[in-house]
């Protein structure tokens, strides 16, 4: 018996995300990234799974089980999350709770054109390949960006292009949030990366 799969329409916009929740997501369980379709500035912001806030060591708090009834007569019964919260934050919380944070921006930006000199602009988000594509034409040349980010290699994966000939130039930079961390470039090994640590 042979089954056939039916394609997904692919998600698709005429202009680019203004905000996190415009912006199309790609990923492989490990590695995520953000993509906001820009014309003139792509941003891609970037996750990985093993950023976290706080460090290693134990998180038991002696006694936590005692306030649990408290806790959830709160929120169950009497429906006051204040209380709760409060009951959470003195009993159940260690030091420097961990929470998920952002690894770096990528900022790819195109000088040749603006963000207004952008016509037949399409950005889409195929499901069926997970494949993130961006297409314009400025100034008479017809660009498409395609990103992906690939499982076996663990790497998000760029392709810019052109259909004219050194039509495409662009400067990339990278950002991070976490004060304690910094961006380099190894222009030898065209290799961006970010070390330090989180908060």
């Amino acid at each position: 018996m042979h089954t056939h799969r039916i394609p997904t329409d692919p998600l698709w916009y005429r202009r680019p995300a203004e905000g996190f929740l415009e912006a199309l997501p790609l990923g492989n369980g490990r590695l995520g990234a953000m993509t906001y379709g820009g014309v003139h500035t792509e941003r891609i912001e970037l996750n990985a799974d093993t950023l976290w806030s706080g460090g290693p060591g134990p998180r038991d708090r002696a006694g936590a089980a005692t306030h649990l009834p408290a806790l959830r007569e709160a929120v169950l019964r009497e429906r006051d999350h204040a209380a709760a919260h409060a009951i959470a934050a003195a009993h159940f919380g260690g030091p420097q709770t961990e929470a998920y944070q952002p690894l770096a921006t990528l900022r790819l930006t195109f000088p040749s054109h603006g963000e207004d000199e952008a016509a037949d602009y399409r950005r889409a988000l195929d499901l069926d390949r997970a494949v993130h594509t961006v297409s314009y034409t400025a100034g008479g040349v017809r660009h498409r960006r395609e990103s992906f980010v690939s499982a076996p290699a663990g790497v998000l994966v760029l392709r810019l292009g052109a259909d004219t000939p050194g039509a495409l130039t662009f400067r990339a930079d990278l950002a991070t949030p976490h004060l304690a961390a910094a961006p380099s470039a190894e222009p030898r090994t065209a290799t961006v990366s970010v070390h330090g640590r989180a908060p």
